[in-house]
């Protein structure tokens, strides 16, 4: 037929409209975000669901499936954006060039703040359901490689899949076995020493690590209170 394969510049009222399109679609993902992340903290992981947060966006199931295909996913999402923004405060309170402190303040500055009364419901559930293995294990291991860089340890990356797996188990298990465990030291501290025992480090130099994470992970919590209070 005529104009076959013939591809026509698109006009600027068709790109102001796919743009108008994705704007809005990005809108109602977030607005989907924010009321699961809402639901989550008020009602726990395990008893939020996908019903629950349609009902109250007054939307079908369906379409938060477009955007996320699980509760899980919601989760993941929710919790990657969490742990990114932990992951930039400690940049900016730690010095680059001591990566084994920024592991100590990272895994301190997580579990202070998911621990915290206002989390702690959807903490409980996430780790059973191992959603923070899973974020976790897809955030990355800058740290990782910057400690075998700075102490000349040249581990493969499949060592750190093992201590990010190691240290997930670990807290899991310290957080929701708690009442039936003794410890020394806080959570934090005991997730981040059996950690790092694993990579470098003796213990009176990890022990010093904890000593330091602490009064740095207090200054960034009374610097920025409101990562206490909700999702960030």
């Amino acid at each position: 037929g005529r104009g076959a394969g013939i591809t026509f510049p698109k006009t600027q009222g068709e790109h102001a409209m796919k743009y108008n399109k994705e704007a809005a679609s990005a809108k109602q993902g977030a607005k989907i975000l924010e009321t699961a992340g809402r639901l989550f903290l008020e009602y726990g992981y395990h008893e939020t669901s996908i019903r629950q947060i349609a009902r109250e966006l007054d939307i079908s199931p369906g379409l938060i499936g477009y955007y996320f295909p699980t509760k899980r996913d919601l989760a993941v999402a929710l919790l990657s954006r969490q742990l990114k923004r932990f992951a930039q405060l400690d940049s900016q309170y730690v010095p680059a060039d001591d990566p084994v402190l920024r592991s100590a303040v990272l895994i301190k500055l997580e579990i202070t703040v998911l621990n915290s009364p206002v989390f702690k419901k959807f903490y409980l559930g996430a780790l059973k359901e191992d959603v923070i293995l899973t974020v976790i294990r897809a955030s990355g291991q800058d740290i990782y490689r910057a400690i075998s860089e700075k102490y000349h340890l040249n581990y493969p990356d499949s060592r750190f899949a093992m201590n990010d797996l190691l240290a997930s188990s670990i807290e899991r298990t310290l957080v929701l076995y708690a009442d039936d465990i003794q410890l020394e030291r806080s959570i934090a501290d005991e997730v981040f020493l059996i950690n790092m025992r694993l990579i470098y480090g003796s213990e009176d130099f990890l022990l010093e690590k904890c000593r330091e994470s602490e009064l740095i992970t207090a200054r960034i919590l009374c610097d920025h209170p409101e990562i206490l209070k909700d999702w960030l």
